[in-house]
């Protein structure tokens, strides 16, 4: 077989990779240009270790080769798809080894061989044959001379798109079954877009299609899929639609992809419904006029318009024209335009228009894709079942290309499209209205109207570029009639104007007009500005500031720990008062001992002296007198050095039960310093959760507001359409739109509630921030501080003490020196 490809395709066969694309990782695929009128094998591919020393081959080798047992086939996995036979061997041209052309193929032939032997070592029991896949993956082996032909179509096996990704080898191809393709596109159908972006995909019917027929292929073009095969032995919906639309570009047999599904910067969704970023939706209208010569028999006929494309744009056994009986020559179809209202993806789409006989009999059909049409009248060739022109038969019908145009911008866009027919309507409403005013009104009306053409009469200048102005009006309102003739939209025309400079009021209509569409506009965008309410957390509800240590600490847990440690200090500080009572009644108790004492030994003496006195003559009374002052003095020297003693004791144990009430309270200060920072800690936690719950709550409350909101808008918007709408299928179309754009809404309003919310937690979140590391730094020093503040009220009893024994010392001075 490579013998044959090799002799009869000749120079046309890509033998070799191009130089300029290898076949490496990260290296795309070759563009249809470089690879014009070149023909590409896609077949097994045979790999072979780099260190086998390989020559050409040999009778010996291959009397080798016919010993050796026929290759098994390989074990069918659930995956449908083909795999490359991967060994450790290299690649051979031709039965040469050819190892610098494909370097990059040997990169995982390791691995390949790996993943193999842990897929048989991980299904010891046999595996079920998948009736979906067919026998493909049972063929035998590649041949040598064969694998070398394939470079940029190198089948593998599919595993995740992930991990094609991380290959990222644009030569690799993977066969998918319809099965498992349309379960991967359910699943994931950015990914699969993505992956025909980067590599080619093969789709193939399943193994029990035995009646050879055939899936839809457009639902597989949508995802990009390049090589989507059909069972061509079957003319049915699916193959006649494969040949009409590669009928297009000149039945080359290549179409290209959509911008946006090969540019890797653009993400596009299969499913979508609504408008693909630069992409304008249309609309397409079609009105079936009659048929030519459609079949020579006597029977009915009738015309069926279907459209495919994006599973938003398909649309199937809606439009079908009213059977014309017994007339097969020149059928007048006398039915309304089918309009397909929005085209989300008219890349992609493309009409069926088919006709049967009244029993259901096919006649012919043809496959217009949606880019090809060419708006105005024309006559169809119609196609047989296999995509063959039928000579004589056609249709006659007319056929608008329009953008899409929302419901609410409708009348908008036909005021711009059309000016002079939106003037005129409103020019008649304006006379129809003139029959309700007064006549009064009337009058100043016309004079209103009658005074810019006086004073345009006056000046011949002004009057010049009035009739200039209006023949140019009047020449495009022509050409505007005879555009709207071609397109078979014949407006009525308003009766010609004067060129005379009284003329002018027309160009006053036109600034009417100007002003009218300014005011729908401005309209439009006020509406949309009342449609974006303010939210709750841009209100003043919402400007939380977090709460300071100082406040924190008034919270009743953190009271409840403080009252407790003031009562224990009460306790303590009325302990030590008892103690300094005791101590004070201690010293009194001295003192009126000392008092008694110096009492009874004066009385003593003076009684002993009275006693002498008496005795003794003049001189020893005197002698006498003066011993018993001198003892008197002695005596209050003494008691007075004993009652300062004593003062002095009782001033040293004050100092010292006022050291032990210090001490006593600096040691319940530290016991309570756990207790009452942990519960600040509480307090400040349980503070600033409720702020975060405080915005959480306005954010929840302002999305089931929304919600009910757009509820109720839905509500009302299915009410009007209903009314509005009769054709089902079209309001189910636009109830769909509509469902949509208020699920969009939505989720922008959630994601702008959420930013808003995220914006407010973080700020609230660094101000909890600071309040938490003021309660670390005050922590972490508060112990530091009750020390300090212990020393001070120490060092400030000594110097009270010192201070009161000066100034007691300087009394006592001041008392004993002599006047």
């Amino acid at each position: 077989m490579a013998m044959y490809c090799t002799k009869i395709l000749g120079e046309m066969l890509l033998s070799e990779p191009l130089p300029n694309c290898e076949l490496k990782p990260d290296q795309p695929l070759p563009s249809p240009n470089q690879l014009l009128r070149k023909i590409l094998i896609k077949n097994k591919k045979k790999h072979y270790p780099k260190n086998i020393p390989v020559n050409k081959t040999t009778p010996a080798a291959e009397k080798d080769d016919e010993t050796l047992p026929p290759p098994t086939p390989e074990k069918t996995r659930s995956i449908p798809i083909e795999e490359e036979k991967t060994t450790k061997d290299g690649v051979l041209t031709n039965g040469v080894m050819d190892l610098e052309k494909v370097p990059s193929e040997m990169d995982d032939i390791t691995e390949s061989s790996s993943e193999e032997e842990e897929e048989e070592q991980a299904d010891p029991e046999q595996i079920v044959e998948d009736q979906n896949e067919g026998t493909a993956a049972k063929e035998s082996e590649a041949g040598a001379e064969m694998s070398a032909l394939v470079h940029y179509t190198q089948p593998v096996r599919f595993h995740s798109f992930e991990y094609a990704e991380k290959r990222n080898r644009c030569y690799e191809i993977s066969s998918f079954v319809e099965t498992q393709a349309t379960n991967l596109l359910k699943e994931h159908p950015v990914e699969f877009v993505n992956y025909n972006k980067r590599q080619l995909s093969r789709i193939y019917p399943k193994g029990t299609r035995v009646d050879s027929s055939n899936y839809m292929p457009q639902v597989f073009w949508n995802a990009g899929c390049q090589l989507v095969a059909l069972n061509f032995q079957t003319l049915d919906l699916g193959m006649q639609l494969n040949l009409g639309i590669f009928e297009y570009n000149g039945r080359s047999g290549y179409l290209l992809k959509p911008n946006f599904m090969r540019r890797k910067d653009r993400k596009f969704d299969p499913f979508t419904e609504s408008t693909v970023d630069g992409i304008i939706a249309g609309t397409v209208t079609i009105r079936i006029i009659s048929g030519q010569l459609l079949t020579d028999k006597r029977v009915g006929t009738y015309v069926e318009v279907d459209m495919y494309g994006l599973p938003a744009d398909t649309v199937r056994r809606k439009f079908r024209t009213k059977p014309v009986p017994n007339n097969g020559i020149n059928p007048m179809y006398e039915d309304e335009p089918f309009v397909f209202k929005k085209v989300v993806l008219p890349d992609l789409a493309c009409l069926r228009i088919a006709v049967y006989e009244d029993n259901g009999r096919f006649i012919g059909h043809r496959i217009l894709p949606v880019v090809g049409l060419r708006p105005g009248y024309r006559h169809i060739s119609l196609r047989n079942e296999s995509g063959q022109p039928l000579q004589f038969h056609t249709l006659f019908v007319h056929i608008t290309v329009k953008d899409y145009i929302p419901d609410g911008f409708s009348e908008l866009a036909d005021a711009l499209a059309n000016p002079i027919a939106y003037q005129s309507m409103v020019e008649k409403h304006a006379c129809q209205l003139m029959a309700l005013t007064d006549d009064d009104e009337a009058d100043d009306v016309k004079e209103s109207d009658r005074s810019p053409a006086k004073g345009s009469i006056g000046s011949s200048d002004a009057g010049r570029q009035a009739v200039s102005k209006e023949e140019k009006t009047d020449s495009s309102a022509s050409q505007l009639s005879r555009q709207s003739a071609v397109n078979g939209n014949i407006q009525r025309m308003a009766p010609s104007r004067s060129t005379s400079p009284a003329a002018l009021p027309s160009l006053k209509r036109q600034e009417t007009l100007r002003r009218g569409l300014a005011q729908s506009v401005r309209s439009l965008s006020d509406e949309n500005a009342q449609e974006k309410v303010l939210s709750l957390l841009e209100s003043e509800e919402a400007n939380l500031t977090a709460e300071p240590l100082e406040k924190i600490k008034e919270h009743k847990s953190v009271q409840k720990v403080l009252a407790k440690l003031e009562k224990d200090l009460q306790a303590l500080r009325k302990k030590h008062e008892k103690m300094k009572e005791k101590e004070k009644e201690l010293l009194m108790q001295k003192e009126d001992k000392l008092a008694k004492a110096q009492e009874y030994q004066k009385t003593h003496i003076v009684k002993t002296h009275s006693k002498l006195s008496k005795k003794s003559s003049g001189m020893d009374a005197q002698l006498m007198k003066r011993r018993s002052e001198a003892g008197l003095m002695a005596m209050s020297a003494e008691h007075q050095s004993k009652l300062e003693e004593l003062q002095r004791n009782h001033s040293q144990a004050l100092i010292c039960i006022t050291k032990e009430l210090y001490k006593a309270e600096l040691e319940l200060y530290e016991r309570y310093q756990e207790p009452l920072y942990s519960a600040i800690e509480k307090s400040m936690a349980s503070s600033q959760a409720a702020q975060m719950d405080h915005l959480k709550s306005l954010h929840d409350r302002e999305v089931a507001e929304l919600m009910k909101r757009l509820e109720i808008q839905n509500k009302e918007e299915m009410k009007d359409l209903s009314k509005k709408h009769k054709d089902k299928n079209e309001l189910a179309r636009i109830k769909r739109e509509s469902h949509q754009r208020l699920i969009d809404q939505a989720v922008a309003e959630r994601q702008r509630f959420s930013s808003l919310l995220d914006k407010r937690k973080s700020e609230l979140e660094s101000q909890h921030m600071e309040i938490r590391k003021q309660f670390e730094e005050e922590r972490s020093l508060a112990r530091e501080r009750l020390q300090q503040e212990f020393q001070a009220k120490i060092s400030k009893l000594l110097l009270e003490s010192e201070e009161r024994s000066v100034s007691c010392t300087s009394t006592e001075i001041v008392e004993k020196s002599p006047l």
